[in-house]
């Protein structure tokens, strides 16, 4: 009797565990993908999640080509735009052919819930061409404003007018991102661009003085990565406040971003 109740019992919980969904990470997509749109005609890409998830914050990297788009903004999807709650929506394109965007709810208990659009970017078509769209980062929080791991977002294509048949693949710029953001007391740096380019990533302040340099070399065949704690070039601590991230490389190719150090 008591193998025959063991038995039961391990049964019961092998049929728990085989239940349970396996834990895998999360995938946004654009939508809709690879568009054709006329030069001089508008369009639009949302970030879709397919996932039932709790989501209060989404963050964005995203690069493209300025000579065949022309972005115009960038607004909150429709899961936070219907949420009822109040949000601190966020678009900055001051960088030509790339945009830094998002949105965050706002109070502790409120938040959304997935499948649906997280967030929604309007553009025109500017001259013939294919525009690659890259995401050099992407972050999720969840309902309690943790970093929600693995999480990726794919590019896509946009075609505007007459293209060739043949689509010729896109020049690999110099990607910069840094997460979290805003951090306290340290983020990670990523970047990359053409293996064995000579390469500087720094940090400025806002009077744009270097405050430190954070890695300096050649890159390799993966994507690089260094941490920055908040620190000049003499192990000194900064005051929190706004930074500009800078990856310099051959001639005059570089990219930037902006970071928030909170104290």
């Amino acid at each position: 009797m008591k193998n025959s109740r063991c038995l039961a019992i391990a049964v019961a919980i092998t049929m728990l565990v085989v239940a349970l969904p396996a834990l895998s990470q999360v995938e946004l997509r654009f939508s809709p993908a690879d568009q054709h749109v006329a030069v001089g005609e508008g369009g639009s890409l949302s970030v879709m999640l397919d996932d039932a998830i709790d989501v209060r914050t989404i963050e964005l990297w995203v690069r493209y080509d300025e000579t065949v788009v022309t972005g115009q903004e960038g607004q909150p999807g429709e899961l936070f735009s219907e949420s009822g709650c109040p949000l601190f929506p966020f678009f900055d394109e001051d960088v030509p052919g790339a945009w830094y965007a998002g949105s965050v709810t706002m109070g502790p208990t409120c938040f959304l819930t997935g499948p649906g659009e997280l967030y929604r970017w309007n553009f025109e078509g500017l001259a013939n061409g294919i525009c690659h769209v890259q995401v050099d980062s992407v972050v999720l929080y969840d309902s309690l404003a943790e970093v929600i791991e693995d999480v990726t977002l794919s590019g896509t294509k946009i075609l505007v007018g007459v293209v060739s048949s043949v689509d010729t693949p896109p020049v690999k710029q110099l990607g910069l991102s840094l997460a979290p953001n805003p951090f306290s007391p340290r983020t990670t740096i990523r970047f990359d661009g053409w293996q064995d380019e000579g390469v500087a990533v720094e940090v400025f302040d806002l009077t744009g003085s270097r405050v430190a340099t954070l890695w300096s070399g050649q890159l390799g065949r993966e994507p690089g990565a260094v941490q920055w704690d908040g620190t000049d070039r003499w192990g000194r601590a900064v005051s929190g406040g706004t930074y500009l991230f800078l990856i310099h490389g051959q001639g005059d190719r570089q990219a930037t971003r902006k970071g928030i150090l909170l104290k």
